[in-house]
């Protein structure tokens, strides 16, 4: 038994979360640095190891994996001395820490910091547009009243959702500083992640070489309800969204696969149900779909799937309780669905639409769509579903955004004929065309009229 092999570069905020992770275990692993400028991800013994060609990727004697929102909870659940980073029986707390995972990956990640980044790489350009700066900030309105509710973003207590953000809100922080009067929360929590021992060492000098080499390549300056009811002590849960939605759809589906009783309730966020404080309360990022759970509140569909099969499931198929390699290979996925599929592929084909009045899909996007597949017909060579050959939440979710996917970005049957075997297996499943079908036929056909409307 060798010690684990992480690949990544230093300049790399996904890659430093890992690297914190690993130091606050007093896990020894071995570093290896490779230069994506220089192609060495596009080799073919890296594509070997992670077809998707990411950083970071981590060899575990053997076992690939890669996506360092899932290498981090494996690592604790399988070297950590103790779970405290990420609670192995506290169903709860493990959700919220999944949820902040994903709004790392989602919002400061995608959202964020990729926009600022890659405008300077494809685009040459040297100022941080209006729209992001906005997004920053509110992701920082929403860590703020996270961190409401404790010193650390789910708690009193450091997990692994704090080492990921904080390796992207030190990078956020030198391009869009945050006003200490108005997110204290937040710079005081950022204190306590800067103070760990071991955040210099792991964080601080990647993130100032990666700062560097993005003003140095930009010249970059930095840019000073619902009314609930009162319940009586277990009533089914409630899960509030819109059926057009595939983030909501997913969840739907979950609570299909394992038969639970679910109260669904349907909200309009053209007519701004999500900004009313009933529902700002239960989530105040307001996003869809959130999830009560008899008082307990949960938010982001990666998060609330895991969370209801570990709850509610008769057997854990679905997300294997003690198949350390399997959860983590499905939170994976779980992560390319949130980071590639929606946000990088399905916003970029829709927000267009919503903000710009346009009536077609940028090639950009289409050709982001068409490397999304690629990568899962790459996925798909292991076995018939997306984490081998039993269906799990992570081709639920994967395949509501497909049935989207494929509707405005056909894939060539003969390109990728795992993929399109995979999502007739998919819709297959006996309660797809009441979960899935019906709310994507709607949101389908609405977004042509809009386009349609565009071509006017």
């Amino acid at each position: 038994m060798g010690k684990p092999i992480l690949y990544g570069m230093e300049t790399s905020t996904v890659v430093r979360n890992v690297l914190m992770v690993a130091k606050a275990i007093d896990l020894d692993i071995e570093y290896r640095e490779i230069d994506l400028f220089a192609g060495d991800h596009l080799k073919e013994e890296y594509l070997k190891m992670n077809p998707q060609h990411t950083i970071p990727t981590l060899d575990d004697n053997g076992e690939y994996l890669w996506e360092s929102h899932a290498i981090a909870p494996y690592l604790v659940e399988k070297y950590a001395k103790d779970d405290s980073l990420f609670p192995k029986n506290d169903i709860r707390k493990r959700a919220r820490i999944n949820q902040r995972l994903h709004f790392d990956n989602g919002v400061l990640y995608e959202r964020c910091i990729l926009n600022i980044v890659m405008p300077v790489y494809t685009q040459n350009k040297s100022t941080i547009s209006p729209e992001t700066i906005d997004s920053v900030n509110k992701s920082y309105e929403h860590m703020e009243k996270f961190l409401e509710q404790g010193l650390y973003l789910v708690g009193d207590s450091l997990t692994i959702a704090d080492l990921a953000c904080g390796a992207s809100i030190s990078a956020l922080f030198e391009f869009v500083p945050a006003d200490p009067a108005k997110y204290p929360k937040l710079h005081a929590w950022f204190e306590r992640i800067k103070a760990l021992p071991y955040y210099k060492e792991a964080n601080e000098k990647g993130n100032i070489a990666y700062i560097k080499m993005i003003r140095d390549a930009s010249q970059l300056e930095s840019h000073l309800f619902i009314s609930k009811p009162i319940k009586s002590k277990m009533e089914k849960p409630i899960l509030y969204g819109m059926e057009i939605s595939m983030v909501v759809r997913s969840v739907i589906m979950v609570a299909k696969a394992i038969d639970l009783d679910i109260e669904y309730r349907e909200i309009d966020l053209f007519a701004g149900d999500h900004l009313k404080e009933e529902y700002l309360k239960m989530n105040p990022q307001h996003t869809i779909p959130t999830l009560d759970d008899n008082g307990e509140y949960l938010w982001e569909s990666h998060a609330i799937a895991p969370y209801l099969v570990e709850k509610y499931a008769k057997d854990d198929s679905l997300f294997p309780k003690n198949d350390i390699r399997k959860r983590a290979r499905i939170n994976q996925r779980l992560h390319f669905n949130n980071g590639t599929l929606y946000e990088r592929c399905i916003l970029n084909i829709v927000m267009p639409v919503y903000t710009q009045n346009k009536s077609t899909i940028s090639p950009e996007t289409i050709d982001n769509v068409n490397k999304a597949y690629e990568h899962m017909e790459k996925f798909l060579e292991q076995g018939l579903y997306l984490v081998g050959d039993s269906l799990t939440i992570a081709d639920l979710a994967c395949g509501a955004s497909i049935s989207t996917l494929f509707e405005f970005v056909p894939a060539d049957p003969a390109k990728y004929p795992k993929l399109h075997a995979w999502f007739e297996r998919i819709r297959a499943l006996p309660y797809y065309k009441e979960t899935n079908e019906k709310g994507n036929i709607a949101y389908i056909k609405m977004i042509r009229n809009l386009m349609a409307k565009g071509k006017q």
